[in-house]
């Protein structure tokens, strides 16, 4: 009976390692897409905040390449149920369209202020 409910338990976690591997895939896409997409809009605006955003999507994007090389391999295995499309993110909303107020203050110090309104994008209301 114990093992019965052990392959059980296992089919269970197959299946929700199935979901996980496709949300880690698409959060990989989105992530080095949403940080190039931020480092293209500073470029012109700040220099120096652009290449630490780009110091920052480099360091962690240097695992990508390896991550996908462990899916792929998993992937080979005959018994493998998932997939390894990435799926799409259920809320963008508040990741595109949003534009940086930025401001250089009289000390030198930048004030960065993220309108979401002004740029039409939508915000969920907390519940």
């Amino acid at each position: 009976m114990d093992k019965h409910f052990c392959i059980l338990r296992a089919e269970e976690e197959i299946s929700c390692l199935n979901i996980e591997i496709c949300r880690v895939i698409t959060h990989l896409g989105d992530e080095a897409r949403y940080l190039q997409t931020w480092e293209n809009e500073l470029r012109p605006l700040n220099p120096t905040l652009a290449y630490h955003v780009e110091k920052y999507r480099l360091q962690h994007g240097c695992f990508d390449a390896l991550h996908m090389q462990c899916f792929r391999k998993l992937a080979q295995i005959q018994s493998f149920t998932g997939t390894l499309v990435p799926g799409d993110a259920v809320d963008t909303s508040l990741l595109s369209g949003v534009r940086l107020n930025i401001s250089i203050g009289p000390a030198g110090m930048m004030d960065v202020d993220s309108d979401p309104q002004a740029s039409g994008a939508l915000v969920k209301s907390e519940i």
